[in-house]
């Protein structure tokens, strides 16, 4: 049975917990700035007991812009708000920082233990 977000509470409260293939996962947000129809997020949780949900500003690419109020970076701005707002409801929140994405997910995975 495929369980949906809207009816997975009730599904889980009828059935008890599932057996999950991994403590933690943690997702990188890049390009894909959306939690429906997600990949990378629909199988962390599927798939883990714990989903964090992370975005990392590059900090590289952030210092070579001419306008410190592009556009692009209001969109991001505004979709993480969103982001966070949904993962608020799942009883979550968006983990955002700035740097190098790299260094930054590899520390932050130690961090949680993941």
């Amino acid at each position: 049975m495929e369980v949906t977000r809207g009816d997975s509470k009730k599904w889980l409260l009828q059935h008890g917990s599932i057996k999950r293939k991994f403590k933690k996962s943690l997702v990188w947000l890049r390009r894909d700035l959306r939690l429906e129809d997600h990949r990378a997020l629909s199988e962390a949780t599927k798939n883990s007991e714990s989903v964090y949900v992370i975005f990392v500003f590059d900090a590289d690419i952030l210092k070579h812009l001419k306008n410190k109020k592009d556009q692009r970076i209001t969109f991001i701005h505004e979709s993480l708000k969103k982001i966070d707002k949904q993962l608020i409801n799942y009883g979550s929140r968006l983990i955002v920082c700035v740097g190098n994405p790299v260094d930054k997910i590899l520390s932050f995975a130690k961090q949680i233990e993941a």
